[in-house]
């Protein structure tokens, strides 16, 4: 039969065409509607998970020998050879080298100099030219395309196969195959080195150490960034990479050394850069613009300037492609435009050129680059002339500038400071014959160290070649880990290199003058005070600031005269903040001034006296003539400048300095005497107010509904006098009938005693911006993640559902409802697994925190369940069941007859029931997963009592409303005969005032009836020994709910009013927490256990920091109606509430490991989605353990989460 009517159903589907088009035609908007919510997002094409892995073994490789010493990651090459400073020239490629050969006539004669290495891509085929520099320097190389981070990949591969190539190359410049140079190459390697932001010596023996710096563009705040920043998705960056710290910047740059380690031991920012572009967003994807100027400008910005150094053409780009040259643009004069500095910098290489203009360019290398190298030249390149050169103790380093830029090296008595050093010797002197006159030690010390060098007795030069030969080189004397952070041309200045000592000696004997190297600093003559209190001393040449150095201490200063036999030798530069070594000349000097000798030796201060005046035949002196009369009169000038002094003196032109106040001493304690001096100036006159105008109930005819009837007017005499109006209106036909106001003289008699005895104060108003009052909170985008929109619902339930528990590994949540069932869900895929009907309404529903016990305690009626879930495995299960057997049902007691708990094995759900006196409402595990305590409502209260209290209350307040009534001349009947409808209306009033009181004794009178301070409310169980105990021999008020501390043995109690917090071990009352609000409803504690929160029935929640006070340290007034729970998240800085209003607030909580600065509370979110069923809305929330998911159960009988 059934199988029929299947067939004939079918039979009419098929046969009708219209079902099959309708069914269709819904089909397909459902589909649209669908698919984008249900499949994930589309992406660009990502890096193959096979050339990922063999770049991590390339880069581990690398970061090894850099780390072993094999390549120094520093600043400079870690060890010591006699190879110049090299710039690794990387071509980044997909098509052919056209400009091989150009690039060859650049690279001819400078071998040492450079390295080349070219990543082609293997899909291209490439054809090679026949050039030496780039054959075989091709690297192993993966596919790339634009728009994805295979293009960062290809950069980092080529700076990790040139970190392990050669430990040599300095520099590591990117380029591409349409870029071309702008100078020579010996131009461009001056200009890399000399601009590489390396500071004058300091230290007469150290050591300079260049800290390169890197040339690479770095942008913040460009057009378009936010859809860059998000073009991955909106929050993937984070927390790795903010939108403040995202930077945009050129694909091609010229790295040192120890950026180009940095970017291959990155591992950090790149697992957020190598993930693929939405497929959406791929106008908005260029990552290879974006990875490295972002890693720089957080790992090292004060290292890279911000620019770079290869010049293109954005005016006419296409599809994001620059400006592509063509033949007939090439001119020299487009190579100088390409060239022109923006005052800035100059730029060294520019792109884009088509391959065609190969020919053009080579016909201008002659003229425009001066690319013809030489004989001459290239034996210059071998050994290049001596530049300029800095003095750092034996040793000259010879930064490489132009050829036109070369002069010679300054002497050995020279100095690079701006004091000159005869300056400095002489205040060196002079601070050493200072102190010799206090100690002869300094002296004595001085003379044996000059007497123990050779170099102080002999010739200076002599002494200083033998000082080169036989004493060791204080570079050489470096650690390891003082050399890594060296210049390469350290190495080769020590070893020889390019420069040998020829150059050094051709400078010493050099016949041009003496003069001192320019100052470092350029203040002038202004008091370095002024400079006293600020970071820096001064500005150099370029407009900077020069910084202040960290000064040495006592300690420091003794310690680096132990270690140091020459640290005696150094005086401080104040005015360039820098310490200067004196040569061993200086020292002699010094010593002869000592020694009250000339400073130089070849002064003989006792040579025979030439006379060279001729005194034959002269009788007289030189001047014999008579005092002129002039020196006897008195001067008129003199006269006339006194007069106009005195003038100037007499119209107050000219001030004298005033004399110093003497600092008064006031009186502590004020007497008669300092009143009177007071007074005697008199007071301040301060404006008495003004009084009262008439209003409108005093007109003098008043509309008839205004005017009172004689029974209104008497029953006001029923009033308290402060409820009584002041005036009774009264009418009158016109003017003239007005009469005098009879309480004229009495109000005028009081505002005199008014005005006579009252004191007049006066009040300043404070200006203050309400804006500044206002808390300065960080931008909810810089606080994600956090919950914000619903992403899943859970549906099952057909009654409210009251409470909800999630598991502590986050995959199971077990939720109780008012029809008596509890339900555990898969919380990824909504599915309901398990479901138990337990008959009664569900309270309170907690999973225990251990993960190898995944057991539920539920509280329904008077009972309390430990409930097996079955999700554990084998083992877990067989311990469980072990757990969970009760041998004999024994009662617990408290030391008394009644029994408290009895345990019970409960064979239907193979459970264990604990059966209450009274009703459960919460339960509480330990951490440990042992220990969980139960809240019960012990209610034990008299109704004869409560109503013979009430109605003896009620007779007292209404004799007390006869008594008043009498004394007013009335009797209670006649008033309660004569009241017309506004007097029984005014009664009204007074009768709910009555009643408002008597309902306000009644809740006091059920609060202090009710005997919710039996100890038995509050009882701590133990699962494992089956075992119930009573801590508290008395409660104070009615509890709500405990809670274990998450850390320590505290135990919080949350009554109506307060929370009071006890050690369990020392068995006493730690701290109490007054709250301050109508009624606490729930409870959370942070899980550092020093903060708490509380939520309250009159839509208040406080958070107390206990370690501040005992009060709230916030109290956020957030819900128009009951708060029913609050949550803390385990790991993120939140804090959710829930109330009866249908919404969920989420808030940003950080607590600090500071003890001194306090929490911060941010709102984040207002999370709607629940409807109201009989006035109440979000009945619980819990957070997910992991994420940063809030999970709420409504009255709708539905749960909700809300992710990220």
């Amino acid at each position: 039969m059934l199988r029929a009517l299947k067939d004939r159903e079918r039979t009419m589907i098929s046969s009708s065409p219209f079902v099959i088009s309708f069914l269709l035609l819904v089909s397909v908007p459902v589909l649209f509607v669908l698919a984008p919510r249900i499949l994930p997002p589309k992406t660009l094409p990502s890096i193959p998970d096979r050339d990922e892995m063999d770049d991590l073994a390339l880069f581990r490789r690398t970061t090894l020998a850099s780390s072993g010493g094999g390549g120094g990651g520093g600043g400079g090459i870690r060890r010591r050879t006699a190879t110049p400073p090299k710039i690794a020239f990387m071509f980044l490629t997909n098509s052919d080298l056209s400009f091989a050969p150009l690039w060859e006539r650049f690279f001819r004669g400078h071998e040492r100099l450079f390295n080349v290495y070219v990543h082609a891509d293997p899909s291209s085929r490439l054809r090679l030219l026949p050039t030496p520099s780039f054959s075989g320097r091709f690297i192993p190389a993966k596919a790339t395309q634009r728009a994805s981070p295979t293009l960062i990949s290809a950069a980092r591969r080529l700076l990790a196969a040139a970190l392990l190539d050669d430990p040599a190359n300095a520099f590591f410049a990117l380029l591409s195959q349409h870029c071309v140079p702008l100078h020579s190459f010996r131009f461009t390697y001056d200009a890399v080195l000399a601009d590489s932001g390396a500071p004058p010596p300091t230290h007469g023996d150290a050591v300079l150490r260049h800290r390169y710096r890197s040339f690479i563009e770095i942008l913040a705040g460009e057009p378009g960034l936010w859809d860059r920043y998000i073009a991955r998705g909106d929050d993937v960056m984070l927390p790795e990479v903010s939108f403040d710290q995202f930077r945009v910047g050129s694909q091609f740059f010229i790295l040192a050394r120890r950026h180009a380690t940095m970017v291959v031991r990155d591992r950090r920012l790149w697992k957020k850069f190598k993930m693929p572009c939405l497929k959406s967003r791929e106008d908005s994807c260029y990552p290879e613009e974006h990875y490295i100027p972002t890693l720089l400008e957080m790992q090292d910005p004060e290292g890279c300037s911000h620019y770079t150094l290869t010049r293109v053409n954005w005016t006419d780009s296409v599809g994001g492609h620059p400006h592509t040259y063509r033949p007939p643009e090439i001119s020299s004069d487009l190579i100088k435009e390409l060239r022109r500095s923006n005052s800035t910098y100059s730029y060294l290489f520019a792109r884009k050129f088509s391959p065609d203009c190969l020919d053009p360019l080579v016909e201008l290398a002659d003229s425009v680059y001066h690319l013809n190298i030489g004989v001459e030249e290239q034996q210059q390149s071998e050994h290049p002339m001596p530049g300029p050169c800095f003095l750092v103790g034996r040793m000259i380093l010879k930064p490489r500038f132009s050829s036109y830029a070369l002069t010679r090296a300054p002497s050995r008595r020279e100095t690079c400071s701006g004091f000159t050093r005869t300056s400095m010797v002489a205040a060196a002197a002079t601070a050493a014959m200072g102190k010799s006159r206090r100690s002869s030690k300094k002296s004595d010390r001085l003379e044996q160290e000059i007497a123990e060098n050779p170099a102080a007795n002999g010739d200076v030069e002599e002494a200083s070649g033998r000082d080169e030969e036989s004493q060791p080189s204080d570079a050489a004397s470096l650690s390891e880990d003082e050399s890594s952070q060296g210049s390469p041309v350290d190495s080769e200045e020590e070893n020889g290199g390019v420069n040998g000592d020829e150059d050094h000696r051709s400078g010493e004997e050099s016949d041009s003058s003496e003069e001192e190297v320019p100052s470092r600093n350029t203040i002038g003559d202004v008091p370095l005070e002024w400079y006293k209190d600020e970071e820096h001393i001064g500005y150099d040449v370029a407009g900077k600031k020069i910084k202040k150095q960290a000064r040495k201490d006592r300690i420091e200063s003794f310690l680096a005269g132990v270690d140091d036999a020459k640290n005696w030798r150094k005086i401080y530069d104040e005015y360039n903040d820098e310490e200067v070594e004196l040569t061993k000349e200086e020292v002699k000097i010094i010593s002869r001034m000592l020694k009250g000798k000339t400073p130089h030796a070849g002064v003989d201060p006792y040579a025979p006296y030439v006379d060279w005046f001729v005194w034959d035949d002269k009788g007289h002196p030189l001047s014999n003539a008579p005092e002129p009369k002039r020196r006897f009169v008195p001067s008129k000038w003199e006269q006339k400048k006194v007069v106009q002094y005195v003038r100037a003196i007499r119209k107050g032109l000219i001030k004298f300095d005033k004399p110093k106040e003497e600092p008064r001493v006031y009186l502590l304690w004020g007497d008669d005497s300092s009143a009177a001096e007071n007074k005697r100036h008199g007071l301040s006159y301060i404006p008495a107010p003004k009084p009262k105008l008439a209003g409108h109930e005093e007109s003098y005819n008043p509309s008839v509904e205004y005017i009172p009837t004689q029974e209104e007017i008497n029953s006001y005499q029923l009033m308290y006098e402060e409820d009584r109006p002041k005036f009774i209106p009264r009418r009158f036909e016109s003017l003239r009938s007005v009469p005098a106001y009879e309480k004229a003289l009495k109000e005028n008699f009081d505002r005199c005693l008014d005005l006579y005895l009252c004191p007049r104060t006066r009040k300043k108003r404070i200006n203050i911006d309400p804006e500044s009052l206002k808390p300065k909170l960080p931008s909810r985008k810089d606080l994600r993640p956090y919950p914000r929109t619903c992403y899943l619902e859970y549906r099952g339930h057909t009654g409210p559902v009251k409470t909800i528990s999630i598991d502590i590994s986050g995959q199971w949540m077990a939720s109780g409802s008012s029809d008596g069932t509890v339900r555990v869900w898969e919380i990824e895929t909504s599915r309901c697994l398990r479901v138990w009907n337990v008959g009664e309404a569900i309270k309170h529903i907690s999973w225990n925190p251990l993960p190898e016990l995944p057991v539920l305690a539920i509280s329904a009626g008077h009972d309390v369940l430990i409930l097996d879930t079955g999700l554990g495995n084998a083992e877990e299960q067989a311990r469980i069941k072990e757990l969970l057997h009760v041998e004999e049902s024994k009662p617990e007691e408290d030391g008394g007859s009644t029994p408290v708990v009895s345990w019970v094995q409960d064979d239907k759900y193979d459970c264990i029931r604990l059966k209450h006196l009274k009703a459960v409402t919460t339960v509480e595990w330990h951490r440990k997963g042992d220990y969980f305590t139960t809240v019960a409502y012990m209610w034990a209260w008299s109704e004869t009592s409560f109503i013979l209290g009430f109605l003896k209350n009620a007779m007292k307040k209404l004799d007390l409303y006869c008594t008043i009534a009498y004394k007013k001349g009335f009797s209670v009947h006649k008033a309660l005969a004569n009241v017309s409808r506004v007097g029984v209306w005014n009664l009204s009033v007074q009768l709910s005032k009555l009643f408002s009181w008597l309902h306000m004794f009644y809740l006091q009178l059920v609060s202090l009836t009710c005997c919710a301070r039996d100890s038995r409310a509050i009882l701590i169980h133990q699962l494992s020994k089956k075992h119930t105990q009573n801590p508290f021999k008395k409660l104070h008020g009615l509890p709500v709910s405990a809670v274990f501390h998450p850390t320590r043995s505290i135990f919080f109690i949350s009554t109506k009013k307060n929370i009071r917090v006890y050690d369990l071990l020392k068995q006493k009352l730690v701290k109490k927490l007054e709250t301050g609000v109508r009624e606490i409803s729930s409870i959370a504690i942070h899980p550092g256990g020093d903060n708490v929160i509380v939520g309250s029935k009159d839509g208040k929640m406080c958070w107390f920091d206990m370690d501040l006070s005992s009060k709230s340290y916030k109290t956020l007034k957030a819900h128009p109606k009951d708060i029913t729970n609050v949550a803390f998240h385990r790991s993120y800085p939140l804090f959710a509430s829930c109330s009866d209003d249908c919404t969920a607030y989420v808030f940003h909580g950080m607590v600090y490991s500071d003890l001194n600065q306090n929490p911060l509370i941010v709102p984040l979110e207002i999370l709607r989605g629940h409807t109201s069923s009989d006035g109440r809305g979000v009945l619980d929330c819990k957070f997910h353990p992991r994420q940063p998911w809030l999970f709420t159960a409504g009255a709708d009988s539905i749960i909700k989460l809300y992710c990220h």
